[in-house]
């Protein structure tokens, strides 16, 4: 995006995560909204980039994607690491086959791992994983850009059907709140949980 398509940038710190996501939901705004911050244990940079239109989460990308879908599908013990890696390599090896839907979540349905319901819960755990991530950062950067309405970044991963922010921060923060009230580090459980290493 060109530099006279920024609307506002600041740092994260008094104005938080979910205050400049709220803002952007209630304007309504079609913008590509960026957070950086630096990781405190190694200092390597982070970076998230959200596409919001219409207070929806349309998109998430090209940085901080989140869990792939195959790692998530074996944290929550759907099936196994080899089921999911033989069915992700099944059409790999046969790109001619026109009739194959190439998309690991229609693949694992038409194995009978899991069905269309329980593909959709997943899919929407994976997008509000990466928002429910963002709700720990108390420091670094934010940018929203302006972009046009419908347009989306090539590298940025669809969501599909676009997710409520305000439902997604709602829940985040419930689940902060619920970690707080056990003792638990929510930033801490979020990354534990998205981490394939650990599944």
């Amino acid at each position: 995006m060109s530099d006279d398509a920024l609307l506002f940038t600041g740092p994260l710190g008094r104005l938080g995560v979910e205050d400049v996501l709220q803002f952007v939901a209630q304007a309504g705004l079609a913008a590509c909204v960026s957070f950086e911050t630096e990781d405190r244990v190694h200092g390597w940079p982070r970076a998230v980039d959200l596409a919001v239109a219409e207070g929806r989460l349309v998109g998430l990308g090209p940085r901080g994607t989140g869990m792939r879908l195959g790692d998530l599908v074996v944290g929550r013990r759907i099936a196994t690491r080899h089921a999911v890696e033989a069915i992700a390599s099944a059409t790999a090896d046969r790109p001619a086959l026109p009739a194959v839907d190439r998309r690991l979540g229609a693949r694992l349905v038409a194995a009978r791992l899991c069905d269309e319901a329980l593909l959709e819960d997943l899919l929407w755990e994976r997008h509000a994983r990466v928002v429910w991530g963002l709700l720990a950062w108390d420091r670094g950067r934010f940018t929203v850009t302006a972009r046009a309405a419908g347009v989306r970044t090539a590298a940025a991963v669809p969501v599909d059907p676009p997710l409520p922010l305000a439902g997604l921060l709602l829940d985040g923060l419930q689940r902060a709140e619920t970690a707080l009230a056990h003792g638990i580090d929510f930033a801490a459980a979020i990354a534990a949980e998205s981490d394939p290493a650990s599944s």
